[in-house]
């Protein structure tokens, strides 16, 4: 009975380790690219890249944009898809998913509040204020934003003060981002499995509906680490709060860049590079000079998919 006992573990425990979750040893180093936002150059620049050395990548795109004047179609992403290429869910709107704070006290009655980054507030969702220490809170709609404030629709019912209040998104705003936005990319036929934060932020709330829901996510660089740590993910792996470094000639050097392909390499780890390709200072030769660099040193060149 104790070895029949016995080789059921053993069996689960092979089961576990041999798990598609769980990485392969012949899956690391590896570096995966990212092109955000999904505009029509991820198809016209970085596609035939890729193609010619017959390589993957993510495209992460906002589900409300597909079919857009200069944003990636439907049939382009299937496309990709069939490629090889992973699509990855970046919200329906590209809304911010963080938490927002007052840099002046709000008083009742009052249509302006002055706010931290009203930039990343916007007139498409409901959101909540909340104080919490008083836990007083309500509903608000922005009508504008401006470039120090955010303009309510309706009047504050109640005084909020500069500390501990808060901003966030209301829960059915974030029920769309999150899980609307991959139910309409399913219904196109892509599969998601990634979620890829807006703007690289999110909180507690958010990060606990992509846990629910994806097999993975991507924010940018962790704050409070220095280089290379905090561009680069070391087993064992956060997989939901994967940190990334941005490709932008204006954003990181291209010294930079080699620092981290070749500490990558030699800590076996994992480093995710992103990129706009609709941005001015997107540059194909950076992309093809680390494809290179990578093949020659035998940094696979993979999707999340494959690896988680």
């Amino acid at each position: 009975m104790f070895n029949k006992l016995k080789l059921i573990i053993i069996i689960l425990f092979l089961i576990i380790i041999l798990s598609p979750s769980v990485l392969a040893k012949d899956d690391l180093p590896a570096i995966i690219f990212v092109y955000d936002d999904g505009f029509q150059e991820d198809f016209e620049l970085s596609f035939p890249i890729h193609a010619k050395y017959n390589i993957p990548a993510v495209v992460a795109v906002n589900s409300d944009y597909i079919g857009q004047k200069h944003w990636l179609k439907k049939k382009e992403l299937l496309f990709l898809q069939a490629q090889g290429w992973e699509i990855a869910n970046h919200g329906k709107k590209h809304t911010a998913l963080i938490l927002n704070s007052l840099t002046k006290n709000a008083k009742k009655n009052t249509k302006k509040i002055k706010v931290k980054n009203p930039f990343l507030i916007e007139n498409s969702y409901e959101y909540v204020i909340y104080n919490t220490q008083t836990w007083v809170k309500e509903k608000i709609k922005i009508k504008k934003s401006g470039k120090k404030f955010i303009q309510l629709k309706a009047p504050l019912k109640n005084n909020y003060a500069k500390e501990n209040t808060l901003i966030r998104l209301a829960d059915s705003a974030l029920q769309a981002e999150i899980l609307e936005s991959k139910r309409d990319l399913e219904k196109m036929g892509l599969i998601i499995d990634t979620f890829v934060f807006p703007y690289n932020g999110y909180y507690s709330h958010p990060l606990a509906l992509v846990r629910k829901n994806y097999k993975a996510a991507r924010s940018g660089y962790r704050h409070g680490e220095k280089f290379p740590k905090a561009f680069i993910n070391y087993k064992p792996f956060s997989k939901y709060q994967l940190k990334a470094a941005v490709l932008e000639t204006n954003l990181i050097n291209e010294k930079d860049i080699f620092k981290l392909l070749k500490e990558v390499k030699e800590k076996n780890a994992l480093l995710i590079l992103y990129s706009h390709p609709h941005n001015k200072n997107f540059d194909l030769k950076r992309i093809e000079k680390i494809i290179k660099y990578a093949l020659k040193n035998k940094i696979k060149i993979s999707t999340f998919r494959e690896l988680f």
